[in-house]
Protein backbone atom coordinates (compact mmCIF):
# COMPACT_ATOMS: atom_id res chain seq x y z
CA UNK A 1 0.00 0.00 0.00
CA UNK A 2 2.57 2.06 0.98
CA UNK A 3 5.00 1.71 -2.10
CA UNK A 4 2.66 1.02 -3.99
CA UNK A 5 -0.31 4.16 -3.57
CA UNK A 6 1.57 6.34 -0.72
CA UNK A 7 4.58 6.63 -2.51
CA UNK A 8 3.20 7.35 -5.81
CA UNK A 9 4.35 10.57 -7.38
CA UNK A 10 0.91 11.40 -8.57
CA UNK A 11 -0.49 10.88 -4.90
CA UNK A 12 2.49 12.65 -3.71
CA UNK A 13 2.03 15.74 -5.78
CA UNK A 14 -1.84 15.77 -4.93
CA UNK A 15 -1.65 14.88 -1.34
CA UNK A 16 0.86 17.51 -0.73
CA UNK A 17 -1.86 20.56 -2.12
CA UNK A 18 -5.06 18.88 -0.32
CA UNK A 19 -4.59 16.53 2.26
CA UNK A 20 -2.79 16.29 5.77
CA UNK A 21 -1.50 12.56 6.27
CA UNK A 22 -1.58 10.73 9.35
CA UNK A 23 -0.50 7.26 10.14
CA UNK A 24 -1.62 4.96 12.80
CA UNK A 25 0.51 2.56 12.30
CA UNK A 26 0.30 -0.59 14.78
CA UNK A 27 3.19 -2.54 14.42
CA UNK A 28 3.71 -6.21 15.82
CA UNK A 29 7.37 -6.49 16.39
CA UNK A 30 8.38 -4.95 20.24
CA UNK A 31 11.16 -3.40 18.94
CA UNK A 32 9.16 -1.11 16.09
CA UNK A 33 6.53 -0.03 18.96
CA UNK A 34 6.43 3.42 18.95
CA UNK A 35 6.67 6.20 22.17
CA UNK A 36 3.76 5.52 24.77
CA UNK A 37 2.09 8.62 23.88
CA UNK A 38 2.28 7.73 20.01
CA UNK A 39 0.86 4.15 21.09
CA UNK A 40 -2.30 6.15 22.63
CA UNK A 41 -2.68 8.78 20.09
CA UNK A 42 -3.43 5.24 17.68
CA UNK A 43 -4.99 3.72 20.03
CA UNK A 44 -7.55 6.48 20.50
CA UNK A 45 -7.73 6.97 16.29
CA UNK A 46 -9.03 3.09 16.33
CA UNK A 47 -11.14 3.59 18.63
CA UNK A 48 -12.94 6.17 17.21
CA UNK A 49 -12.56 5.24 13.33
CA UNK A 50 -11.42 1.41 13.15
CA UNK A 51 -13.46 -0.64 15.88
CA UNK A 52 -13.56 -3.63 14.21
CA UNK A 53 -9.63 -3.47 13.85
CA UNK A 54 -9.57 -4.15 9.61
CA UNK A 55 -5.87 -3.66 8.05
CA UNK A 56 -5.18 -1.54 5.98
CA UNK A 57 -7.83 0.57 6.17
CA UNK A 58 -7.63 3.79 4.78
CA UNK A 59 -9.62 6.34 5.50
CA UNK A 60 -10.61 10.29 3.90
CA UNK A 61 -11.55 12.92 6.44
CA UNK A 62 -13.11 16.21 5.96
CA UNK A 63 -11.27 18.69 8.40
CA UNK A 64 -13.93 18.21 11.07
CA UNK A 65 -13.05 14.56 11.07
CA UNK A 66 -16.35 13.25 9.34
CA UNK A 67 -15.21 10.03 6.95
CA UNK A 68 -15.82 11.00 3.83
CA UNK A 69 -14.78 7.35 1.95
CA UNK A 70 -13.18 4.27 3.59
CA UNK A 71 -10.88 1.53 2.02
CA UNK A 72 -10.58 -1.62 3.48
CA UNK A 73 -7.48 -3.50 1.72
CA UNK A 74 -5.76 -2.06 -0.93
CA UNK A 75 -7.49 0.07 -3.34
CA UNK A 76 -8.91 -1.85 -6.36
CA UNK A 77 -7.90 0.78 -9.07
CA UNK A 78 -4.25 1.89 -10.24
CA UNK A 79 -2.86 4.43 -8.28
CA UNK A 80 -3.55 7.24 -10.52
CA UNK A 81 -7.18 6.16 -10.35
CA UNK A 82 -7.43 6.20 -6.94
CA UNK A 83 -5.61 9.32 -6.84
CA UNK A 84 -8.05 11.10 -9.19
CA UNK A 85 -11.32 10.04 -6.99
CA UNK A 86 -9.58 11.12 -3.81
CA UNK A 87 -9.01 14.51 -5.61
CA UNK A 88 -12.62 14.39 -7.18
CA UNK A 89 -13.91 14.08 -3.71
CA UNK A 90 -11.53 17.23 -2.05
CA UNK A 91 -12.51 18.97 -5.10
CA UNK A 92 -16.38 18.51 -4.32
CA UNK A 93 -15.93 19.75 -0.90
CA UNK A 94 -14.34 22.87 -1.85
Amino acid sequence: MRRDYLENQAFTDMANANLVLVNADFPRKKKNIGTPQQVKRNEDLAEIYNKEGSFPLTLLLDADGKVLKTWHGKPETTPEQWTAEIKAICDSKK
